[in-house]
Parts: structure tokens; C-alpha cells; sequence
């Protein structure tokens, strides 16, 4: 049996036991409230769809144009980069995107997870001056002794 659960915030589908959705309670008369993620099943069968339903029109401008200017065409291969919505929340992966594209680098799944999992990393902004790197000069010696049968 299915019911619906209400609280100040949000508005549960619970079957049985078992917590089926949650969504950001709306107020307002004819509000609606979609979560994406229910969605990716259907857009991994039907991704030209993608664009043009209202649960992808909902979400920030940066994914859009992620979608529009650098998966035009492509649009199988930007739903992993959805798929990151079971993990993070809409906001995370707007950051991570912008963090991406303001160093010049197209967001992928694998960059934009790799962000979001380790966001307490700070990639300097300049690389470090190469007097800071310090490398001794090679000795070779053991391995020319190796070759000659001497070890």
C-alpha cells in the first residue's frame, strides 16, 4: 500500500516501509517538484529527450549549456554526468563544473567526480617556479656495473 508522508519540508511516497521518493515541499497552487534522478532509466533509453523535458530545464543554467555546447549531439554520453545527482546535490556539481571550466578543461564524468570526491584539494592557481624543483643528477653507475656482470 502506498501512502503519502507530509512534514514542514518535504513530501514522502513511502510503500510499506520502504521510502520510494522525497521532494522539496511546494506551496504554491500547480507547483511541481521533479527529481532528475527518477528520470535517468527513461533518458538512457530515449537520450534525445533529454533536453527538451522540464526535469532538465529546471536545472542550472551550467549544466545546460554543458549539455548545449560541449555534449551537443552526444547526449548518451552526458548522462553519467547526471547520474553524479545520486551522490551530490545540484549545487556541488554546478561548482565543479564552473571550477573546470574556468581552468579552460571540459567537464567529464571523471574530472567532475574526481572534483566533487575531493573538494579539500586546492589546485594552485600558477604552477610552482622551477628553481623550487630540485633534482639530483642521475647515477648510473650501479646499473652499467649490472650490465657488465660485476653484480
Amino acid at each position: 500500500m502506498f501512502g503519502l508522508k507530509y512534514s514542514p519540508d518535504t513530501v514522502e511516497l513511502v510503500g510499506g516501509n520502504e521510502l520510494l521518493a522525497r521532494h522539496k515541499r511546494r506551496f504554491g497552487k500547480g507547483e511541481l517538484a521533479y527529481d532528475l534522478t527518477h528520470f535517468l532509466k527513461t533518458f538512457s533509453r530515449k537520450p534525445g529527450a533529454l533536453p527538451h523535458s522540464r526535469v532538465f530545464r529546471q536545472l542550472d543554467e551550467s549544466i545546460q549549456h554543458l549539455l548545449h555546447h560541449h555534449y551537443a549531439g552526444r547526449h548518451k554520453d552526458f548522462l553519467p554526468i547526471l547520474s553524479l545527482f545520486h551522490e551530490v546535490a545540484e549545487e556541488e556539481l554546478v561548482a565543479a563544473i564552473r571550477f573546470l571550466e574556468d581552468r579552460g578543461m571540459v567537464p567529464t564524468y571523471e574530472a567532475l567526480r574526481w572534483i566533487i570526491m575531493h573538494q579539500e584539494v586546492q589546485v594552485p592557481d600558477t604552477p610552482l617556479p622551477l628553481d623550487r624543483l630540485i633534482m639530483e643528477e642521475p647515477n648510473f653507475s650501479h646499473y652499467d656495473d649490472y650490465l657488465r656482470g660485476v653484480l
